[in-house]
């Protein structure tokens, strides 16, 4: 995967002095960084006739991207409250059911041998 972006990286830089308006230089130590797509400016840069400027997307604004990245955080942590909702019930059956093999296990050796039960 880094050779790819190491890659891209080289084919993008031997583009910039043709583009229009130029667009900066990148070095692998500024994308090594990136945790989202939308902060390559690789991608801010590569806007073509057909499409409109890439910088107006909203997805280019950081603090549009935070407030996603945040909603989806909550989102996840109710996904994972409904899972852990179903794996307290898990837990307690199984502790119950551990109880109760338990104490029928000691009734069952009371009578065989009561120091062992």
């Amino acid at each position: 995967q880094s050779k790819a972006i190491g890659t891209a990286l080289n084919d993008y830089n031997a583009l910039v002095p043709l583009m229009s308006p130029p667009a900066p230089c990148l070095e692998w130590n500024d994308i090594i960084h990136y945790g989202f797509l939308s902060e390559f400016k690789l991608l801010k840069h590569s806007h073509s006739v057909m499409t409109n400027d890439i910088l107006s997307k909203p997805w280019t604004v950081p603090s549009n991207r935070e407030v996603a990245a945040k909603y989806f955080k909550i989102k996840r942590a109710f996904e994972e409250l409904r899972r852990l909702n179903v794996e307290i019930c898990r837990l307690h059956t199984s502790i119950y059911d551990d109880a109760t093999f338990l104490q029928v296990q000691v009734e069952c050796l009371s009578s065989v041998d009561p120091h062992l039960a």
